[in-house]
């Protein structure tokens, strides 16, 4: 009998090594894109966009790729070549609750990739734009891009002591006279920043502040450099990552059920919380719904066919007896929950 558990456990070391080799080849692609740009004068060229095109195609190789590795942890060998393949289909065609599906998925991040490197470089080389700013610029872009999740600040603060830094920066980078001013400047934010909760929003604030003050010691072209590096390593490798590490967990999360739905002993399917889930949202619905069998536990029916959002991490396992603690949420309560696809969304 499978041991879950352990399959999950193999699902997140499988998951690790793939964003190894993703990261990897995203610091060869940004060096070699950042080397290109110096040459063409900072410019989009046809030689730096075939940079772009050729790691972008490396990318969805490494994806499809990924997917069929995990796919392959959760099934035995007899089943591996059939359900493999068919779930490395599904994982390109099948929609999501916002409407997009992997393509789909993958060619926004790619459209977002060539745009973001084409706004940056626009930005910092067009008349009446110092490249002085261009990297605190992005930062805050960032801050503010959809997903961003890894550089959110708590909305509270967004707009006013970043905006007050970079303001401050600003007037220093152009008025040596002004480093009064940003030191204290720096000191309000510090003592903002140590107010912020240790998870997630206070390291993001360090790194924001930490970068402006760097910014404000650089020169031109060095700044202009890290604002590329910016937007295609930090923020599109952020997301191409989370691409991938979904799509290979939803693929096991398929695989599973595809290979054990015809099994009569089988009665439905557990969903069973990560170890590291931080806080509630609607898989907490999801390990708390009772159908009849009991805290968590789905019938084949109804089963969940791919996991609940983007890096969703929780373990599905089928069960062959009830459980005896009864869920919380009717499967009624748990549809309306659910937000439906949106129609036609590109």
């Amino acid at each position: 009998m499978t041991d879950y558990p352990e399959l999950y456990k193999r699902l997140a070391q499988e998951i690790l090594k793939h964003e190894g080799r993703i990261e990897g080849d995203t610091q060869i692609f940004v060096a070699e894109l950042s080397r290109q740009l110096r040459n063409d004068g900072y410019q989009l060229t046809p030689e730096s966009e075939l940079i772009m095109s050729n790691y972008i195609a490396q990318a969805l190789a490494a994806i499809k790729t990924g997917i069929q590795q995990a796919t392959a942890t959760a099934l035995t060998q007899d089943l591996q070549s059939e359900v493999v393949l068919k779930s490395t289909e599904q994982a390109f065609i099948e929609q999501w609750p916002d409407g997009l599906n992997l393509s789909d998925r993958l060619w926004k991040w790619d459209d977002a990739t060539r745009k973001g490197v084409s706004q940056v470089l626009q930005e910092g080389i067009r008349a009446g734009k110092g490249v002085d700013s261009v990297a605190m610029d992005m930062q805050r872009a960032i801050e503010q891009a959809t997903g961003g999740q890894r550089f959110k600040i708590v909305s509270e603060h967004a707009d006013d002591w970043v905006a007050e830094l970079h303001k401050s920066a600003m007037t220093l980078i152009h008025d040596a006279n002004a480093r009064k001013q940003w030191n204290d400047t720096v000191e309000q934010a510090r003592e903002i920043i140590d107010g912020l909760k240790e998870t997630g929003s206070r390291s993001a604030a360090q790194r924001v502040l930490s970068q402006m003050q760097k910014a404000v010691e650089k020169g031109r072209e060095e700044l202009l450099d890290k604002a590329v590096k910016w937007w295609t390593y930090d923020k599109q490798l952020y997301n191409l990552k989370r691409i991938a590490r979904t799509e290979m967990a939803n693929a096991t999360h398929r695989a599973v059920i595809d290979s054990t739905i015809n099994d009569k002993t089988i009665i439905g399917y557990q969903w069973r919380l990560s170890g590291s889930h931080p806080v509630s949202d609607i898989c907490d619905v999801y390990a708390n719904v009772e159908m009849g069998l009991g805290k968590g536990v789905f019938t084949k029916e109804t089963v969940p066919r791919h996991k609940a959002h983007p890096h969703c991490m929780c373990q599905l396992i089928p069960r062959v007896t009830p459980i005896s603690t009864k869920g919380q949420f009717s499967y009624e309560q748990l549809r309306q929950r659910i937000v439906k696809p949106a129609a036609n969304k590109q």
